[in-house]
């Protein structure tokens, strides 16, 4: 890597005491790298138009609050952005639940109609979003997680979100949100992306979750990496 772009553990703004490139201060990469994505959408033969490469990337760089997910995609947990990219395409392939959860059903009717004055030239009829403009896919989403990403984009919470989303939906009040997201999450990705009846990661066969738990020194991590943002912020 070059002085072009400067990583160090895609994190730290202060450069190792041996460093002697031109620009010793350190920035982030473009947000979807084109020519990664076209590696690894080759090397596991998936379509590089729905290739994802940020989402760990924006937990790590503290745009996304995720208590869950933060140690998970720490530097110490799950190594620079090569293997960030390398999860992500491997989670790309993976079929989508074809049982996500839903919203209540109050005014499906409501919701629908406030999709289609607001939400569809972006996402599309079916919430399938649009690569090019980089706009992401929504639809096959659970409901909780579709109306807290929806709070959080609204309130600022969410800081990747697009300056355009942000003012459009300024003026959806409580009631707004549950329709609309009610009926976005009923929205169904196509048939070949769903998972068959009773499928289950085959790399994984004997994996079961327990969040009540977490493993042996996670949280130590989880607070040294949080700690870490916190000098960078303020320097």
């Amino acid at each position: 890597v070059n002085d072009t772009i400067r990583l160090n553990a895609n994190e730290s703004p202060w450069p190792a005491p041996d460093d002697h490139f031109r620009r010793p201060l350190n920035r982030y990469p473009e947000v979807r790298p084109s020519k990664l994505r076209s590696i690894l959408a080759e090397r596991y033969g998936c379509n590089v138009e729905n290739l994802i490469v940020t989402r760990g990337a924006d937990t790590r760089a503290g745009n996304r609050s995720n208590p869950m997910m933060t140690p998970f995609s720490s530097m110490q947990a799950l190594g620079g952005p090569q293997a960030m990219a390398d999860v992500a395409a491997y989670i790309e392939q993976l079929p989508m639940t074809p049982h996500n959860g839903v919203g209540p059903g109050m005014d499906l009717a409501s919701g629908e109609k406030l999709y289609k004055d607001n939400c569809v030239d972006c996402h599309g009829e079916n919430g399938e979003g649009d690569v090019k403009k980089h706009i992401p896919l929504i639809q096959g989403q659970h409901f909780n997680y579709l109306e807290r990403q929806f709070r959080w984009i609204s309130n600022g919470k969410r800081r990747n979100a697009d300056e355009e989303m942000v003012k459009q939906i300024k003026s959806f009040w409580g009631r707004d949100i549950i329709d609309v997201m009610d009926y976005t999450s009923r929205l169904k990705p196509p048939q070949e992306k769903l998972a068959e009846p009773g499928w289950q990661n085959p790399d994984f066969p004997y994996y079961t979750r327990n969040p009540a738990h977490w493993p042996t020194g996670w949280k130590e991590r989880d607070r040294t990496d949080r700690n870490s943002r916190r000098r960078q912020r303020r320097d």
